[in-house]
C-alpha cells in the first residue's frame, strides 16, 4: 500500500511539473512578441530600417490607416524616403493570442509626427498584427491598423 501511494504522488508530481512548462512557454513567447512589438516601435522612433527589415518577412504586407496595401519593401522605401519621422509611438492594451507557429498581436497605439520641425497631431488607432515563426525566428507577416477617435483611458 505504501509503494501504490508513492507512486501515485510521484505520477501526480510528475503531471504537474509537465503541466507547468506549456503555462510558462507562453507566457515566454507572449514576451517575445511583445518585446518584438517593442523592438519595432523603437525602431520605427530611430528610422533604423536595418532592424525594420529584419522584424519583417519577406512576403509581409502592410496595410495603412488609409487602407493602402503596401509590401515589405514598399513600405522600407517609404519609411526611408519619408520627409518627418515620428516624434513619439506609444502601444497600450496589447493582447495576444498564439496558434502553434502563428502569434497575433491587437492592441491601441498613439503616435505624432514631426516634420520639418512642425509636430503633426496625436493619431490614435487600433491595429492587428501577424507574427509568423520560421527558422526559430518570429517575423512580421501582416500589419492592419484603423485610426479611431481619441480613446477613453480608464
Amino acid at each position: 500500500m505504501t509503494s501504490f501511494n508513492t507512486a501515485r504522488r510521484i505520477a501526480i508530481a510528475v503531471a504537474l511539473l509537465l503541466a507547468l512548462p506549456a503555462s510558462a512557454l507562453h507566457k515566454s513567447v507572449s514576451q517575445q512578441i511583445i518585446d518584438i512589438e517593442n523592438n519595432r516601435i523603437d525602431a520605427m522612433l530611430n528610422k533604423d530600417l536595418q532592424s525594420l527589415d529584419a522584424i519583417m518577412a519577406a512576403n509581409a504586407i502592410h496595410i495603412t490607416t488609409d487602407g493602402s496595401l503596401r509590401t515589405k519593401a514598399q513600405y522600407l522605401e517609404k519609411m526611408r524616403s519619408a520627409k518627418g519621422k515620428f516624434n513619439h509611438f506609444k502601444l497600450r492594451d496589447l493582447s495576444t493570442r498564439l496558434f502553434n507557429n502563428m502569434a497575433i498581436v491587437t492592441g491601441h497605439y498613439e503616435n505624432s509626427k514631426k516634420v520639418n520641425e512642425a509636430v503633426k497631431p496625436t493619431k490614435y488607432g487600433v491595429f492587428t498584427r501577424v507574427y509568423h515563426l520560421l527558422d526559430k525566428k518570429w517575423q512580421l507577416v501582416s500589419h492592419q491598423a484603423t485610426v479611431v477617435q481619441k480613446p477613453v483611458i480608464k
